[in-house]
């Protein structure tokens, strides 16, 4: 990790190569702690097929609120879509405000998937990482509902940041969904939140 008094979103590009052959931060998920937080998303029976949906949000890793991260991402300099092996250089404002510390580091797509019942990625954190894990980020169909899951094995830095910016994760995701041509504005979902560990 490298802190910074400055924002450092300028040069988050160039520091893409740094972290390109850094290893995971972790061996064994058995060692970390596992979690689910999902929310329920009103969505028609007549799209129950994720694969013709477009997540364009999730995919361009629009996830998180600026005020909280910000990055950049292998996919975007190259100007194609995520694939595994992409790493995601971030930057954390410690705290969210405007006076903060910068906490750079890095993370590293593992698995894309798109399939019929399931769209999204997963990334691990690489070595200097606060947390130290495995996050998945996606959405999936189950017993005929529509799912926003982020499932992690980590080892937090913050439990309750780290709890605080899942539920502003999944809020964000919910807001921007590009589902397609079918897609709604979901601003008046009062989602319920189910949080397993």
């Amino acid at each position: 990790m490298k802190v910074f008094l400055t924002n450092q979103e300028s040069r988050l590009a160039s520091l893409l190569p740094d972290f390109k052959n850094t290893a995971l931060s972790y061996n064994d998920l058995a060692l970390l702690r596992e979690k689910e937080t999902t929310v329920t998303v009103p969505f028609s029976a007549t799209q129950g097929d994720l694969s013709q949906c477009k997540f364009e949000s999730l995919f361009q890793y629009a996830v998180f609120p600026r005020s909280i991260l910000i990055f950049a991402a292998e996919w975007e300099r190259d100007g194609r879509t995520m694939k595994a092996g992409d790493v995601i250089v971030q930057q954390a404002f410690l705290p969210p405000f405007s006076i903060s510390i910068k906490a750079v580091f890095a993370v590293r797509v593992l698995e894309v998937f798109h399939s019929s019942t399931k769209v999204g990625f997963s990334y691990g954190t690489l070595e200097g990482h606060p947390e130290s894990g495995l996050s998945e980020f996606y959405f999936c169909l189950q017993g005929g509902r529509l799912l926003a899951t982020i499932h992690t094995y980590s080892r937090s830095f913050d439990k309750p940041i780290g709890r605080a910016c899942v539920h502003v994760a999944l809020s964000k995701v919910l807001h921007r969904p590009s589902l397609g041509t079918n897609a709604r504005d979901f601003s008046d979902v009062k989602p319920s939140i189910t949080i397993s560990a």
